[in-house]
């Protein structure tokens, strides 16, 4: 199921990049980055596209919001969060490689954690990176996932307890890790749509990726 009643759309146009609000998506919105033929919603974002302001990579990508449109952010120990989808990647820029997922903080530049995917000589990988503490430098990738060629369909989740344990499932490949306490108050979102690492090339040379199930919970 696609559930499209809480998020806001990043665009990769106009400066500074134009964001759709959730009650646009609410009410149908689509155009050539973001648009549903009914059984999937499809994300595309060409390498020629307008960077966000603290990335220099164009995005097609949906971030967490409230049903009213005020962004959502969250506390780990609030309770359990998870983000589940089912897509396919359709296309790569050049370098193979798009962000696909996202467990972001908003008091920090860089993520938590990242699902990116790269396809290398008709093979997929997924790469779980995780960013152990928030004034770390580095995401190292935590797990790998193989076999996800252009076009095939899979599944991912990211859950969080209230406990701080984080699991991430990768078409039943699981990681498992404790949330570090430094983390404790800071504030965490969710992102999903296709986010290109790369931008260089021609305007029909970038990322496209198709949702057929996508979805948010957040409970006590």
């Amino acid at each position: 199921m696609l559930d499209l009643d809480t998020w806001s759309l990043t665009r990769p146009e106009a400066t500074p990049v134009r964001t759709i609000e959730a009650a646009q998506i609410q009410s149908g919105y689509r155009d050539q980055y973001f648009y549903n033929d009914g059984a999937r919603i499809t994300f595309w974002a060409p390498v020629t596209g307008t960077p966000t302001g603290n990335s220099q990579f164009p995005r097609s990508e949906l971030r967490e919001t409230y049903k009213d449109g005020k962004a959502r952010n969250w506390l780990y120990h609030e309770g359990t969060h998870s983000l589940r989808a089912t897509l396919a990647v359709v296309q790569v820029p050049s370098n193979g490689t798009v962000v696909i997922g996202q467990m972001h903080s908003k008091d920090n530049i860089s993520p938590y954690i990242k699902l990116v995917y790269r396809e290398l000589n008709g093979v997929g990988y997924i790469n779980v990176s995780l960013r152990h503490k928030p004034t770390d430098t580095a995401s190292p990738t935590v797990m790998t996932y193989k076999g996800m060629p252009l076009n095939y369909p899979f599944s991912y989740s990211i859950d969080v307890s209230r406990s701080g344990v984080v699991k991430v499932n990768v078409a039943g490949m699981v990681y498992q890790g404790q949330i570090d306490p430094s983390w404790k108050n800071h504030h965490f979102y969710y992102k999903a749509g296709m986010y290109n690492l790369d931008n260089v090339g021609t305007a029909n040379e970038g990322g496209r990726v198709s949702f057929e199930a996508l979805g948010v919970t957040h409970t006590p």
